[in-house]
């Protein structure tokens, strides 16, 4: 690649990305570099996101190595995810970011957690947020994550979901093609079912989902937004559903789970 078009492109990269050039200096220096080039190798490679064309001269560019390169590549990392992963490890649009708090096993306000010990979850419980009246966790279970979430506003013992993959089957959430894990509490079905009944929406997201929502039998949809990687809704819409929708930062529909 000549020179001038090579800083032509970081001068445009430049103009556009939200963090200053300083930071991303900082950081093109940094380990994380090359795991952001691997990364978007990876994405070019299994996704198709690019012609042969395109990845040819990408394969080039990263095995030169050289300095400008690096900080190119780690603008378009800044560029491709929310502002908030530019710091620290840069996490994937499909990760949790949110590394909620410690809690622990013996603590007495959190009774539910004697109910997923006797399922084999026994380490490393944290709390990620309590919203609605949900309190949504994750934790390990030989090794690997287990989530499950507590209705705090039943009466003691209190109802618990656990959804641990190695045991309730394979999940590849969170990711492109799994970006949540749905956990609401149905109620019932239709009887030719076309559609369900929710008393409570409720459910785990990537960070690249902005709301999750769900679209009823006469076609409108109800949404409601994405906080420290949950979403909760108490009072979701009488009508019968037919899926669970995801949205973007930009309202794009990323992905949709049918009822039942």
């Amino acid at each position: 690649m000549p020179v001038q078009r090579e800083e032509n492109i970081l001068t445009r990269m430049e103009a556009a990305n939200p963090v200053p050039t300083t930071e991303v200096a900082c950081f093109a220096d940094s380990a994380e570099a090359q795991e952001v080039l691997a990364r978007l190798l990876d994405q070019i490679r299994e996704e198709s996101l690019a012609s042969d064309s395109f990845v040819g001269p990408v394969r080039r560019m990263v095995r030169q190595r050289t300095a400008k390169l690096v900080i190119a590549f780690a603008l378009i990392a800044v560029l491709a995810v929310p502002a908030w992963a530019a710091r620290g490890v840069v996490a994937d649009l499909f990760d949790l970011s949110n590394p909620g708090q410690p809690v622990a096993e013996t603590d007495p306000g959190f009774d539910e957690l004697s109910w997923v010990r006797e399922h084999g979850v026994t380490s490393d419980i944290k709390l990620l947020a309590e919203q609605d009246g949900i309190r949504f966790f994750v934790a390990r279970r030989e090794g690997r994550t287990c989530y499950f979430v507590s209705y705090v506003v039943t009466a003691p013992p209190r109802g618990v979901q656990l959804h641990c993959p190695e045991r309730y089957g394979p999940s590849d959430f969170p990711s492109r093609d799994e970006p949540i894990l749905d956990m609401s509490w149905v109620r019932g079905f239709e009887k030719d079912l076309s559609g369900a009944h929710l008393k409570r929406l409720s459910g785990f997201a990537a960070d690249g989902v902005a709301r999750v929502g769900l679209r009823t039998l006469d076609g409108q949809e109800h949404f409601t937004p994405v906080v420290k990687n949950v979403y909760a809704e108490s009072d979701p819409p009488e009508a019968p559903v037919t899926d669970i929708v995801v949205q973007d930062a930009e309202g794009k529909t990323i992905y949709s789970q049918p009822l039942p």
